[in-house]
């Protein structure tokens, strides 16, 4: 039997390389779909996945119906052996994967905020639909859905829900998770909660060999864009979170968590910061955020919503949320996220 797990992110891959190791599972059985992420720490077969293979033109052409390419990707990894899938989410390629003809049973792992959240519309159900609307009610419509059919998107496969949580009817389908706030709707008994085990060679691959004791550190993630918080407003909730937190100008243990794709002459943290008059240093980009909390004691984090918050308390620091400290907070989908109230310390005004 062999074990194919879907990666794409540093969390994704906490989570499978752990899952290996406390399941004790052969690495020459796991197969590992990685999209568009590096793993830092290669384990079993590492395969780029089927969306990376098909990037030119005439792969695209070739694999025109994608659910018989897809059974063809499969089959030149494994062959003709049955396996059990391990998917962070139930986008298109892994509503592929679990529908395999020799894929004998699916299990899930958490990938970050969206699995500690419940469903808010229909539309959380539907994700991964060509469509945002519900009816045909445009020609161009109407194309991409017959576009869909053609290339091998059966209906059946198009009703799969997206959300995890959706596929609790299997009693031994498991969900593997960090927290027990992590999929709120799923019964305790079918939940393993993982424990990330790494040796000091893999913490010290992962964390750059950064080892952080009593610093601040602040995570860089797209809220602020995303609900339009001006770079005044954002100024002054940085600066009452440093008044909070009694954190100096000159302090030499602040740390910037940068987006991935960000760099330090392009970040609005960093211009904000400068403005601000504060000191900092720029955690490299190839770190994981993860790996860098595991090799560390007893640090501040500091964000609004990002993920990271609460990684840091499960791991035993302290994260702070500055979301409260909006002037005029508007409610979002992330206001449904299950225990980070109870992770997350919020600032409040």
């Amino acid at each position: 039997m062999k074990h194919i797990f879907t990666i794409h992110s540093p969390i994704t891959f906490l989570m499978a390389f752990s899952i290996v190791s406390q399941e004790k599972l052969n690495q020459e059985d796991v197969v590992v779909i990685s999209s568009n992420y590096t793993l830092p720490i290669p384990f079993g077969m590492v395969i780029p996945a089927f969306s990376e293979i098909n990037q030119s033109w005439w792969s695209k052409f070739a694999s025109f119906n994608v659910g018989k390419a897809f059974d063809f990707y499969v089959k030149d990894i494994i062959g003709s052996s049955k396996f059990t899938a391990y998917v962070d989410i139930m986008h298109t390629y892994q509503k592929l994967l679990v529908t395999h003809e020799n894929c004998k049973a699916f299990h899930f792992f958490e990938e970050g905020t969206d699995s500690y959240m419940l469903p808010q519309s229909l539309e959380d159900f539907t994700r991964t639909a060509v469509s945002d609307q519900f009816r045909n009610k445009t020609y161009p419509n109407t194309l991409r859905e017959v576009l869909r059919l053609l290339r091998g998107y059966t209906s059946a496969l198009h009703s799969l829900p997206y959300h995890s949580q959706s596929y609790q009817y299997e009693k031994t389908r498991s969900y593997y998770c960090l927290s027990n706030y992590c999929y709120p709707e799923i019964n305790s008994a079918q939940k393993i909660q993982v424990k990330p085990n790494f040796d000091k060679e893999e913490l010290n691959i992962l964390s750059s060999s950064i080892q952080l004791n009593n610093a601040i550190v602040i995570v860089e993630e797209t809220y602020p864009d995303k609900y339009g918080i001006t770079d005044e407003e954002y100024k002054r909730i940085l600066g009452l979170t440093f008044k909070r937190l009694v954190i100096a100008k000159d302090n030499s243990e602040i740390y910037l968590k940068l987006r991935p794709s960000k760099k330090d002459l392009d970040s609005r943290l960093t211009g904000l910061l400068d403005e601000l008059g504060f000191k900092f240093n720029i955690i490299p980009n190839n770190t994981l955020a993860e790996g860098l909390f595991l090799n560390s004691q007893n640090l501040k984090v500091v964000g609004f919503v990002s993920s990271l918050l609460m990684y840091a308390s499960i791991f035993g620091h302290d994260g702070y949320s500055m979301i409260h400290l909006m002037k005029n907070k508007k409610k979002t989908r992330f206001d449904s996220i299950n225990g980070f109230d109870k992770l997350v310390i919020n600032i409040i005004k």
